[in-house]
């Protein structure tokens, strides 16, 4: 312990990972999927289809007030699309 080559079973102590978190600096936030790919992939669901048909009738036939569930669509979409 302390020699700069931690065991598997052990790995770094707090102190050691501190010293090379400072030497190294944090690990870059890089993705395979370019921001569109990723935005893509949380709009274009069943889930939101589905939503988006029954938003799309409730529009038609008036019913403005029984459409706002089409928000659930935005904000999944939205929620998916940060986290990824």
């Amino acid at each position: 312990m302390g020699t700069g080559h931690p065991s598997i079973d052990q790995g770094l102590t707090r102190k050691e990972a501190a010293a090379r978190l400072r030497k190294l600096g944090p690990p870059p936030e890089t993705s395979s999927r370019s921001t569109s790919s990723i935005v893509a992939g949380n709009v274009f669901t069943l889930f939101n289809a589905i939503i988006g048909v029954f938003f799309v009738l409730d529009v038609a036939l008036g019913l403005y007030a029984d459409s706002i569930f089409g928000l659930i669509a935005v904000i999944n979409s939205y929620i998916g699309s940060a986290r990824s």
